[in-house]
């Protein structure tokens, strides 16, 4: 029999790493290991599986649970909250969220009910909070029922509602509460049926991707895909197909000089290496030392042939090489499309300043690329914010004397957003479309 005392532990746990990842920016799984690794509880450690998916699953209703905490607390002086106010409790909070999440996510009917009886002591159950959700969802107009319900800041839901429809927004901020796996067959190291056949073997069920030939989405397997051994090999690669559609957005051919300009952790490079048979010659620049040290033990994984590749620590706003054919710059943004990826970005985009503040860095390494002079460059964010998409791309096209034209990318997606007069010219992918990160892609031409 499970005893309170565990739930507590875990309640704890939870609180601990709401509390850390409100006071830094962390991934979610830095911020899991952080805590464990902090409390050093071995305890915990046998319900490792349980309370991973009961920590990411506050994470993605954080805000959510907190409101329906503070509903609780005041009653009718009650307003719905889109930041931490002071004075919140974090163990209140995970509560909620062990109340309500336990019975419809755990297998374990020991732990549920350990966890119900646990919750009954502080006056809660999951019916309790269900019907709190409709009091609370009742008041509200749609952008904050939106942003409620499915646990988002207002402002984030407010921008959209102002670039896509209401029923298709719905379906896009349920989308960013699921993950998708795609993986990558790395031809550099195994023939591609081969790598089918050894997914098979190892019991994973999968979905060949209809547009790009070496992908595929995984559907179930028996193990997290980064413990299966075609992984450990270097075999298959997780990559994003929103990603993999953001270097196919080049011309990229055998023999060309590739600048890759934000390049770590250097999944695109290996791809751009994959594409060309390890026959280009690619500069890899990166303005992180740390992360370029992390990257080189990668591509040598993955068969990248490093002799054909210049690592270049610097920054690309401020640099320049020679004769660059075509350009690929995945810029620093709010990762807003990454959510199913890592839940903890929800949390960062609380703070409104910070998710608007990454528009003049994006600009100012669009302009530092096109000065290079290539035949082609390929801009993307892995965001969903028309300030770091169509808005670099307007503000280059109109404040710049460029010799470059925004050219439609031949690669599948939706347009861009419809205020914007290219919005033809450009690529979104969405997660309740295309089950890929949410991913905005733009490509130049030189005239």
């Amino acid at each position: 029999m499970v005893g309170t005392r565990v739930v507590s532990k875990f309640v704890n746990f939870i609180a601990y790493l709401l509390y850390y990842l409100t006071s830094h920016r962390l991934s979610f799984d830095t911020a899991f290991h952080h805590v464990l690794t902090t409390l050093r509880d071995s305890e915990l450690r046998r319900y490792l599986t349980p309370l991973y998916t009961l920590a990411r699953h506050a994470v993605l209703d954080f805000m959510k649970a907190m409101n329906v905490y503070l509903y609780l607390k005041y009653g009718h002086r009650f307003k719905l909250h889109s930041e931490v106010p002071k004075g919140v409790s974090f163990r209140e909070v995970s509560r909620v969220v062990l109340c309500y999440h336990a019975p419809r996510i755990l297998r374990d009917e020991k732990l549920v009910e350990a966890i119900e009886r646990y919750c009954r002591n502080y006056n809660l159950s999951s019916d309790r909070v269900e019907n709190v959700l409709k009091e609370i969802s009742a008041s509200l107009n749609l952008a904050e029922r939106l942003a409620f319900q499915y646990s988002f800041p207002t402002w984030f839901v407010t921008t959209l509602l102002n670039l896509v429809d209401p029923v298709e927004l719905e379906h896009l901020l349920k989308a960013l509460n699921d993950e998708y796996i795609w993986l990558r067959i790395n031809t550099l190291l195994i023939d591609y049926d081969k790598a089918l056949r050894l997914l098979e073997l190892e019991g994973v069920v999968y979905e060949i991707d209809r547009d790009v030939w070496f992908l595929v989405r995984v559907l179930e397997s028996p193990k997290p895909v980064h413990e299966l051994d075609s992984f450990k090999s270097g075999f298959v690669v997780t990559q994003d197909k929103a990603s993999v559609l953001a270097v196919l957005a080049m011309d990229i051919e055998p023999g060309m000089r590739i600048l890759d300009a934000c390049a770590a952790p250097g999944m695109k490079s290996s791809l751009i290496m994959q594409l060309t048979e390890n026959n280009c010659e690619l500069f890899f620049l990166d303005i992180s030392l740390k992360r370029i040290r992390s990257s080189i033990p990668l591509l040598k994984r993955l068969g990248v042939d490093l002799g054909r590749v210049h690592i270049v620590h610097c920054d690309s706003t401020n640099m320049y090489v020679r004769n660059v054919d075509q350009a690929l710059i995945d810029a620093p943004c709010t990762n807003s499309g990454a959510i199913p990826r890592d839940p903890a970005i929800k949390l960062q985009l609380m703070d409104s300043r910070w998710a608007s503040g990454f528009n003049e860095i994006q600009f100012m390494l669009l302009r530092s690329v096109m000065k290079l002079n290539p035949e082609v460059v390929v801009y993307c964010v892995c965001s969903l914010l028309p300030w770091e998409g169509e808005g670099v791309v307007i503000r280059i096209l109109e404040a710049e004397k460029t010799n470059f034209t925004i050219q439609s990318p031949r690669i599948p997606g939706q347009h861009g957003y419809r205020l914007y007069r290219f919005y033809e010219h450009v690529r979104r992918l969405f997660p309740h479309i295309h089950r890929t990160q949410g991913f905005f892609i733009s490509r130049f031409q030189r005239v």
